[in-house]
């Protein structure tokens, strides 16, 4: 029998890739400012959650556009519109560069489909968003769906994450209240927990407001809170709160 390879090292001693180093802005404001160190790092995942209908999908549609317009690849497997909804919905808002679209609910064909688009664009930057992981299955007639399933998605997409420096993004959901509707296993897959809310708070001076911020980040301190409103062009920041903490 080999004896178990040794895992244990010199913290100084560890390899990191360069690519790791490096920070890569989104260009939509609110967003690469709620990261609070100037963008994504390659092979981070990111879970966004939010209140229905707080303009989730719009916030997604408006950073896979802006990730392009910046250079980057990005593809949008959503399970929650079909791709001839989110065409219209990029022409009402006016978005000029575009991404790459799907509807595959099997989550090893949208890994497939991601991998193909990275190889397609070499020396770009590949993001993936999924939309949503609830929806999401181990195979083609999505009959593997719940908590458990969701939680082998999210390992296999932080997986592919590390393995090819790609960012993910996934939504998923939440309760009445705004509360993350998941497991905390599946907390523990990501890098940052991102959260779109109705603030309901009545005392709250931003009550009724569109609130993002960043709850959790791995990769530093989360930026600036702030308060958006959605608007016949997509979502455009009208204030900030105090900087959320670490």
């Amino acid at each position: 029998m080999n004896a178990p390879k040794n895992r244990v090292q010199h913290v100084l001693s560890v390899n990191v890739d360069p690519r790791l180093k490096t920070r890569i802005p989104t260009g939509v404001d609110y967003f690469d400012q709620g990261l609070g160190y100037g963008g994504f790092v390659p092979s981070n995942v990111m879970m966004l959650t939010g209140s229905p209908g707080v303009g989730k999908t719009t916030m997604t549609l408006q950073v896979a556009d802006s990730l392009h317009g910046q250079g980057h690849v990005c593809l949008l497997n959503t399970t929650e519109q079909a791709p001839e909804n989110v065409t219209l919905m990029c022409e009402r808002m006016e978005l000029k560069h575009g991404f790459y679209v799907a509807d595959d609910v099997n989550i090893v064909t949208v890994i497939k489909n991601a991998c193909a688009i990275q190889q397609k664009h070499p020396g770009k930057q590949m993001f993936l968003m999924v939309d949503s992981l609830p929806e999401m299955s181990m195979n083609d007639d999505a009959t593997e769906t719940g908590n458990k399933v969701s939680l082998e998605i999210a390992k296999l997409l932080r997986a592919w994450a590390k393995q090819t420096f790609g960012v993910v993004v996934f939504i998923n959901h939440v309760t009445k209240g705004g509360a993350f509707a998941g497991k905390n296993n599946i907390l523990h897959q990501v890098d940052q927990h991102a959260q779109f809310m109705f603030d309901i708070e009545k005392k709250s001076p931003t009550f009724g407001e569109r609130i993002f911020k960043i709850s959790k980040n791995r990769w530093g301190s989360s930026g600036v809170t702030s308060i958006l409103q959605m608007t016949e062009k997509g979502l455009i920041q009208t204030g900030q709160l105090m900087a959320a903490e670490s």
